[in-house]
């Protein structure tokens, strides 16, 4: 997975953010 230095629209950063929290707050838990 590429990481891209500013996302497409505002729903894709929304989007990548809520998904790197969901996978740190899994390795915290």
């Amino acid at each position: 997975m590429e990481h891209e230095p500013a996302p497409a629209s505002l729903i894709d950063k929304i989007w990548y953010l809520a998904s790197f929290a969901f996978t740190v707050s899994g390795l915290i838990e």
